[in-house]
């Protein structure tokens, strides 16, 4: 599969934590010390709140692709923090959007354009996200491509899980709150802390309230882009 890619962003104010600190301020709540066993839960919950998140779709975790089409290519590669298409547009050589493009499943796609052999400006296109392999596939082919070779897509974005200690949270700051009194939570109740987990899971279901209530789905916001 080719690929052509102007540039993507997932653009915010990001918390600068990385998982060390992270994890330190969860196995401090409990006053953990060094205990490496403790860091490791520490460090797993993190990552287990990561994926609680990205269970949601977050209009404030949007992100924005250019793509560059190409004559006769259908397939285009999408950013690593690709979760679900918000919308699509054709830009004209001017960077101007031209026309919307129109989003299909992907099995309606297959059953409905079986041979992709329409040409001209894109219209519709689908998502392929086997094994998370995620493909942007266009249709009808790019016929005019010389005069408008970008396609912009906004997107919900995944928050990349936290592999090494020195791998930085890259979210705004409120979901860090989420993510560390809900990891506090689980160490507690490993520790068998009753009160210090009904705490954290307190705190913790208060942060996931007020992360819902301030998401926005207001394009004005999106000035950056």
């Amino acid at each position: 599969m080719s690929t052509s890619v102007v540039g993507s962003s997932t653009v915010y104010a990001p918390s600068t934590l990385t998982r060390a600190e992270l994890a330190r301020s969860v196995v401090d709540y409990i006053q953990g010390a060094d205990d490496p066993e403790l860091l490791e839960v520490a460090n797993r919950s993190i990552n287990l709140a990561i994926s609680k998140l990205n269970a949601r779709r977050w209009k404030k975790l949007g992100g924005r692709q250019d793509i560059a089409l190409t004559v006769g290519q259908a397939d285009y590669a999408l950013a690593q923090d690709f979760k679900d298409p918000m919308k699509c547009e054709v830009l004209d050589s001017t960077g101007t959007p031209r026309a919307r493009v129109y989003y299909k499943d992907f099995e309606t796609f297959q059953s409905e354009h079986p041979d992709g052999s329409l040409t001209g400006d894109p219209d519709i296109y689908t998502i392929y996200y086997p094994e998370r392999l995620l493909t942007l596939v266009m249709f009808p082919g790019q016929s005019f491509v010389d005069s408008n070779p970008t396609l912009r897509l906004r997107y919900y974005a995944r928050i990349p899980h936290l592999e090494e200690s020195s791998a930085k949270l890259k979210v705004p700051d409120e979901f860090s709150t989420f993510l560390v009194w809900r990891s506090r939570f689980d160490i507690a109740s490993v520790r068998g802390e009753a009160n210090l987990a009904a705490l954290a899971r307190s705190e913790a279901a208060s942060a996931f309230i007020d992360l819902k209530r301030t998401d926005y789905d207001n394009y004005s916001d999106w000035s950056e882009y």
